[in-house]
């Protein structure tokens, strides 16, 4: 059989089979191509330089107790104002911020009222004594009944009574200092009317503050009446001040499970105001192994503060509990344990699973 007697399908199929051929051909060059280049990649990350770092070997020391909590200053004693009696506003006597003394005036009702009212009363007593008087006489003559002189010396106790509440709201219609301390604020004007009630003018003890703060049921009982406390201002670190603690707790809060703890100052604590947010730490006898690290070693992002672990040399990263922070150093709660080697300081560019070259290691303390 000669060329031309071949069938032309058969032909087309040779031509179909030397196609698929070819592109078989190409498929495994691209995929040989793409193995190779991935191997290439691997190799140079695997060869990439490792990340110089500085570590510190977490250790476990004993170490005094020290609870915290924070609260705001208060004043000792402090006390809102109002009369006791109503009336028309006539002097302003303290101003916001004077200091005054025990029974020095604040603020003056119009007192002309008060007054008749108190002479009122006074010349109906003298009237009534003078005609009881002359009652004695006549009911000593028999001239009148024991009834009716009953009846008039009721009347003169009666008036005598009202003379005293006359009396008593004179005298109210001067507010005056409970004990002595600064004038926080006042809220009436010169010719307020004013119900018996209405607040008048806040009135602080600055001379003595306290603060009532929070530690756990734990720590709670190692806390006693007379125990020395650090007390430091949350936005100064250079203001601080030796507190004390006022009495041993005696209640817990249920819904926080904390138990309250009140500290005072001493008098005139100076650089502490009313209001300000401290941060009382408490010395007890008490203490505990604890774990801690330099607060350079600390990395916080959104989810949380971690640290970073030296890990058959490579960078790995430990979320981790933070406890009693200081200047130099920060307690551990939880996340590493005594012996974990931890970097200290290393360039931005660490990630977790770095290969890493420890240069200098340092204990934690």
């Amino acid at each position: 059989m000669n060329e031309q007697s071949v069938p032309r399908s058969n032909k087309r199929l040779l031509s179909a089979l030397a196609g698929v051929l070819v592109v078989g051909v190409a498929v495994i060059t691209v995929t040989q191509f793409g193995r190779s280049a991935q191997a290439d990649t691997n190799a140079v990350s695997t060869t990439r330089a490792a990340i110089t770092v500085e570590t510190t070997v977490a250790t476990s020391v004993a170490a005094s107790e020290r609870p915290q909590g924070t609260g705001t200053l208060e004043a000792s004693r402090s006390v809102s104002l109002a009369f006791a009696v109503g009336g028309v506003v006539h002097k302003l006597v303290a101003a916001e911020g004077g200091w005054l003394s025990k029974g020095d005036p604040l603020v003056e009702l119009d007192q002309v009222p008060f007054r008749s009212a108190v002479d009122q009363h006074a010349a109906r007593v003298r009237f009534l004594e003078k005609s009881l008087a002359r009652s004695e006489m006549l009911l000593s003559n028999q001239a009148l009944s024991p009834e009716e002189f009953d009846a008039q010396t009721a009347e003169l106790d009666a008036a005598k009574a009202q003379l005293r509440l006359s009396r008593w709201n004179l005298e109210r219609a001067t507010l005056r200092a409970p004990f002595d301390g600064r004038v926080a604020r006042r809220h009436v004007e010169r010719g307020q009317v004013l119900s018996a009630g209405v607040p008048v003018a806040d009135m602080l003890d600055t001379r003595r503050l306290e603060v009532w703060t929070a530690v756990s049921a734990r720590e709670a009982s190692a806390i006693a009446a007379g125990q020395p406390v650090t007390v430091r201002a949350i936005d100064r670190d250079d203001v601080a001040i030796a507190g004390v603690v006022d009495h041993a707790p005696v209640r817990s809060d249920v819904r926080s499970g904390t138990v309250p703890v009140l500290v005072t100052l001493p008098d005139e604590a100076h650089g502490f105001l009313a209001g300000m947010v401290v941060q009382c730490t408490f010395t007890t006898n008490r203490t505990t192994a604890r774990l801690s690290l330099p607060t350079r070693s600390i990395r916080v992002q959104n989810d949380g503060n971690f640290v970073m672990r030296v890990v058959d040399g490579r960078a790995r990263r430990v979320a981790v509990q933070l406890g009693a922070i200081g200047e130099a150093e920060v307690e551990i709660v939880s996340g590493i344990e005594a012996g974990d080697e931890v970097i200290t300081r290393a360039p931005d560019r660490l990630r977790d699973g770095d290969a890493v070259v420890v240069s200098t290691t340092l204990s934690a303390r």
